[in-house]
């Protein structure tokens, strides 16, 4: 809104106005005192008036004022930095996954190219486990499939480079001693190798059978199939072997080969095993002329000290020779355990009686057909496991009769080969979960109440409990397994086996026993009838209890209370 302050001419006043900025024309002269615009953008305009009293004035008079549009917030400076600055970091977002995409993607492939022989390896021990579950496999291809497994282990523990999967299913470190035949060793290495589809027939075994040789077991068939493995990727390159003893002390490794780097290998070598090697003290040098290329290892003497344990570690008897087992085991166990290997059941009891073993563990593969007969050997030294840990390993094929048998004396009990892989927590709970013997005394009850021998605190528990429920329930006509393991809170096969292996008789011989016993001292009680006394012990009926009670005590309930009362009474 504008006007002239011209109070006697005012409304003869005419204008017309020009927004500098935006209109292009000015506009019409009228006695208009408004101007309006719309849609004009933000920035700095000058305003212009002019105006004139008549339409015959040619002398215009002008007015100016400067005008400013400031924009809407949304589209100030401070928001258009702000803008700018949210998709910039959008788009460096963007680029970061994308880039990242790539990447995984990358990586992907060479996991997939890397890994997928690990994964047939592993879908063919998942195979071979379906096939063990098969009742009616015969021993030969239970063999045959165990070897399979076996095999098809060896290629991933030994043809990893350096990947997860060896650092996580290897061991680190290498306690596994013993004493090898060298050709045997190298011809097992080769036989795998050929196993897995690799071509071998250009390696040549010159390795005298005569050499024997004390070595890292697992070590020692490592370093063999890297080398081979290596080596034999060289298309068209002839491989030899050999193997002596250096100055009568070492034991000299030779691998040569017609066409290949053998510093290369000798660099691998000392990448995946350097460690290993500085703890064991092997030595490794290659050659590489054009008329030899050959790597050397040189290997000392392992100082085997099966005769001088660490004391500090239990000692474990192991009854079995199955030398993967033994190795396997003695791999797992060599930490916290010593372990000593025998062959018979004589002398495994001998070792037990001699060493204070902590651990008795009978591969019951070993006794295959003669389960029975080890059964019988372990009833003569009972004596011996009652002071000493006891843990049997069975397979599908172990008599079943003779399981249970062995599982209700065995502190802990393993299926083969389904349960190795908690070989150590087994042998833990089995050796540190039993404590000395211990009694548990029942008064006033005879020939039960003596004293009943349990091996833990849990043991004497258990049996303290179990008679207290008998005595506080013998008046149900229901009293039996049943209402026992739900007092006990655990399964009636459990309560079983824990009455059996305590009590030497089931749930209900105790009940019938504890019965009588009980029966017997209230006999004793002059002032107490024979009807009284069976009403108290839980018995309905008379011509039973006098059956039972005369087939435990060999006479009557009355001459017995005739007896004892008489006695009293003198």
């Amino acid at each position: 809104m504008y006007g002239v302050p011209d109070f006697v001419a005012g409304r003869d006043i005419e204008y017309s106005y020009l927004l500098e900025g935006f209109d292009k024309e000015w506009s019409l002269f009228n006695g208009n005192t408004r101007a309006s615009f719309t849609s004009v953008p933000a920035g700095k305009y000058v305003f212009r008036l002019k105006y004139k009293k008549d339409i015959f004035d040619v002398d215009y008079r002008t007015f100016e004022i400067p005008v400013r549009i400031v924009p809407k917030w949304y589209w100030s400076v401070p928001a258009k930095i702000f803008y700018l600055s949210v998709l910039a970091a959008v788009l460096l977002l963007f680029l970061m996954l994308l880039r990242r995409k790539s990447f995984a993607k990358d990586r992907g492939c060479r996991t997939e190219r890397g890994d997928s022989g690990l994964v047939d390896r592993l879908a063919v021990i998942y195979q071979c486990c379906d096939r063990l579950r098969v009742e009616d496999m015969s021993y030969g291809e239970r063999l045959h499939t165990v070897g399979l497994i076996r095999d098809t282990m060896s290629g991933i523990l030994y043809g990893s480079d350096g990947s997860v999967a060896q650092k996580t299913m290897f061991p680190s470190e290498y306690f596994v001693t013993g004493t090898e035949k060298i050709s045997d060793v190298v011809r097992e290495v080769v036989a795998a190798m050929a196993s897995e589809g690799a071509d071998v027939s250009s390696v040549t075994v010159s390795v005298p059978d005569r050499i024997s040789f004390p070595v890292y077991r697992n070590a020692f068939r490592r370093i063999v199939h890297l080398c081979l493995r290596e080596l034999v990727s060289v298309n068209g390159a002839e491989i030899e072997i050999i193997a002596d003893r250096e100055s009568g002390k070492y034991l000299r490794l030779l691998f040569l080969s017609s066409d290949a780097d053998m510093d290369k290998l000798r660099m691998k070598v000392s990448a995946m095993f350097g460690r290993m090697m500085k703890d064991t003290g092997i030595g490794v040098s290659g050659i590489d002329d054009d008329d030899v290329h050959s790597l050397e290892f040189l290997f000392p003497p392992v100082v085997e000290n099966a005769d001088k344990p660490d004391p500090s570690k239990g000692r474990i008897v192991f009854l079995g020779t199955s030398s993967d087992l033994t190795w396997l085991i003695s791999d797992m166990l060599a930490p916290s355990y010593h372990l000593q290997t025998v062959e018979s059941a004589e002398e495994a009891f001998r070792a037990v009686k001699h060493t204070s073993a902590a651990l008795l563990m009978v591969n019951m593969q070993w006794f295959e057909g003669r389960e029975r007969e080890f059964l019988n050997e372990l009833y003569k030294h009972k004596s011996l496991v009652a002071h000493t840990s006891f843990l049997p390993m069975f397979t599908a094929d172990t008599d079943r009769s003779v399981c249970r048998e062995l599982i209700l004396v065995s502190d802990a009990y393993m299926m083969l080969p389904y349960d190795i892989m908690m070989l150590k927590n087994v042998v833990h709970k089995a050796i540190y979960g039993k404590g000395d013997i211990s009694h548990v005394s029942v008064e006033d009850l005879g020939g039960l109440g003596g004293k009943m021998f349990c091996v833990n605190d849990e043991e004497t528990e258990f049996a303290r409990k179990l008679l207290s429920v008998i005595d506080g329930n013998l008046d149900r006509n229901d009293l039996g397994t049943v209402l026992l393991a739900d007092r006990m809170a655990m399964s009636s096969s459990r309560l079983y086996r824990k009455t059996k292996k305590i009590f030497g008789v089931p749930p209900e011989a105790l009940i019938k026993n504890y019965r009588m016993e009980k029966a017997a001292r209230l006999l004793r009680d002059d002032r107490l009838s024979i009807t009284d006394v069976i009403a108290d012990v839980g018995i309905q009926s008379r011509s039973y209890f006098y059956k039972e009670f005369a087939n435990r005590f060999g006479m009557t309930p009355k001459d017995y209370k005739d007896k004892f009362c008489s006695n009293s009474s003198q």
